[in-house]
């Protein structure tokens, strides 16, 4: 049964307002309570839900299901699995029900069950802001020993009793299922996206980076990528830790958990993460007692400064690009309602290039400086045309915000945006592909590139060489990443790739990125070592006159 957005959203807030699990005895459920600063910010609830009720042992449980497409339970065990890839590929687009049931094999391409379906998978541990388990159990094996599940209060749709009856298999796998609860207050969220894979036979740990939270609808309808750590072998001993590793355990360190503090101890410490020396691991944290690290965005900016340095000291002459895709943007920060200002264009990209005094100002000095320091902020965001024309049309639109018609602060940000700087993109439709026409990412991108100084009012295409690439779970909001006076308010993962080979020439970059749509669809080249890979195409257009930047009616 199809519904209308505004449905689905009733749905969600409503089945997240009273529904309840661990209502099973087999399910171990640890609430460990968290600090945070409280905000009025936005955040937002993804998802649609059909219900009913159950009992599960001697309690009632209410049971929602997410779309009557999905699998029964008969039909929901191991599928044929992709066997092996050709090397090691980092990004690759997340397969689609509704989009691929003719797409061959390629190694391009995953879905859950090449990672949950792995019978060399031994133990899992899951970080996100949503679980309907009976799609996530659905993909293991019973060949897997233990499930742990992080999730925050109130984000887990539960099994019913006929799916544990039903299968003896499946309820041998809900059997070994932890659930690790955390409390976030109001405007906060457990928003992390994360895989940790522990396997058998010396293959070691896997670090795995979905776009997606785990449901269906989700996994299936907007386009997703997943991001993957190589193999990485266990030693008997704690082994010399890189920059990637320390930050994964500093992160895991946040929850106070102690199955994460195992992991770290145990595992994480003793995994050789060579395989990632060139990686890094941005993450955001609330504030937390006895924890002074820097997360968030002073994390992402100190990242990037010996990168930007550089690039003001070799190239005074290209095009300076910074392209943000994010399905989310929140409200303004800052406190000046006649001059409201956006993360993004006032405080992310001035601070980079070194102009940040510039946003302190009025809108005619910031965009001064865009222009004497020839950069160019781009947002791809999508127009209600473009979800009007995608695959299927309004249901991949449920995980996009951007409330701008909310008051005049916010309408206000929207027409610097819009009008004035100008940033947002489209998908360029002779560049589409049959499969996903102008189906919306729910990936987040922040990428870094040089161009040939040139008129960007044609559109563009995104280049082979970049300078540096964030690939994460956090939108653009101050709840994802904080301010430069604050911490932030969510729990984000993300990995972040450099170019380690600056010059006055862009194409010098050791670094590459591409359109996993060319790739896959196009049958594009392959890609080159050390490459980003992105869902959307790699040719943008700006919003055209009449293009209203999509938000939820």
């Amino acid at each position: 049964m199809k519904r209308t957005l505004s449905d689905a959203a009733a749905k969600c807030a409503e089945r997240w307002s009273r529904v309840q699990y661990g209502g099973s005895e087999p399910v171990e459920t640890e609430r460990a309570e968290r600090k945070t600063v409280g905000s009025d910010a936005d955040t937002d609830i993804e998802g649609d839900s059909d219900e009913d009720l159950v009992v599960v042992g001697e309690k009632k449980v209410e049971v929602h299901v997410l779309s009557d497409s999905e699998p029964d339970i008969e039909d929901a065990r191991p599928s044929k699995r992709i066997k092996g890839t050709d090397g090691y590929v980092p990004f690759r687009l997340i397969r689609s029900e509704a989009y691929d049931e003719s797409t061959g094999h390629t190694p391009y391409m995953a879905d859950l069950g090449d990672i949950f379906g792995d019978p060399e998978l031994r133990e899992v541990y899951l970080f996100s802001f949503q679980y309907d388990l009976s799609f996530v159990l659905q993909h293991f094996t019973t060949s897997i020993e233990r499930i742990t599940i992080v999730a925050q209060t109130g984000t887990i749709v539960p099994v019913s009793s006929s799916e544990l009856t039903h299968s003896p298999q499946f309820s041998q796998i809900f059997h070994r299922l932890v659930v690790k609860e955390i409390y976030m207050p109001p405007y906060s969220c457990h928003h992390s996206k994360m895989i940790i894979g522990i396997y058998r036979n010396g293959r070691g740990v896997r670090v795995f980076l979905p776009s997606n939270n785990f449901t269906w609808a989700e996994t299936n309808w907007p386009q997703q990528v997943l991001w993957s750590s190589p193999f990485m072998s266990i030693s008997d001993k704690a082994v010399e830790m890189n920059g990637f590793q320390r930050s994964l355990c500093d992160y895991l360190s946040f929850y106070k958990l102690k199955e994460l503090n195992s992991l770290v101890k145990d595992t994480i410490m003793r995994t050789d993460f060579s395989g990632l020396a060139d990686v890094e691991f941005i993450y955001s944290c609330p504030k937390t007692k006895g924890k002074n690290i820097e997360t968030g965005l002073n994390m992402f900016l100190k990242s990037i400064e010996k990168v930007e340095t550089e690039l003001r000291d070799v190239d005074q002459i290209s095009l300076n690009l910074f392209l943000c895709q994010s399905s989310t943007i929140g409200g303004p920060i800052g406190r000046r309602k006649d001059n409201p200002s956006n993360l993004f264009t006032h405080v992310i990209v001035p601070t980079a290039r070194g102009f940040s005094e510039a946003a302190k100002s009025d809108q005619q000095a910031l965009l001064k400086a865009y222009h004497e320091n020839k950069t160019y902020p781009c947002i791809i965001y999508p127009c209600m045309k473009e979800i009007r024309d995608a695959s299927v049309g309004i249901n991949s639109a449920g995980w996009f915000n951007f409330n701008y018609t909310r008051n005049d602060t916010q309408l206000q940000q929207y027409d610097w945006l819009r009008n004035k700087i100008k940033v947002f993109y489209k998908y360029n439709r002779d560049y589409t592909t049959k499969q996903r026409l102008t189906t919306p990412s729910h990936t987040k991108f922040y990428l870094r590139f040089r161009m040939p100084s040139q008129s960007m009012a044609q559109g563009m295409r995104v280049p082979e060489h970049i300078d540096w690439c964030l690939f994460t779970s956090a939108n653009l909001s101050s709840n994802a990443w904080g301010t430069l006076g604050s911490q932030p308010r969510n729990y984000e993962v993300g990995v972040m790739y450099k170019n380690s080979n600056i010059t006055t020439r862009a194409q010098d970059s050791n670094l590459h990125c591409q359109s996993l749509q060319d790739i896959i669809y196009r049958k594009g080249q392959r890609p080159q070592t050390r490459s980003v890979l992105f869902p959307f195409p790699s040719h943008l257009q700006p919003y055209e006159t009449n293009d209203q930047a999509f938000y939820q009616m």
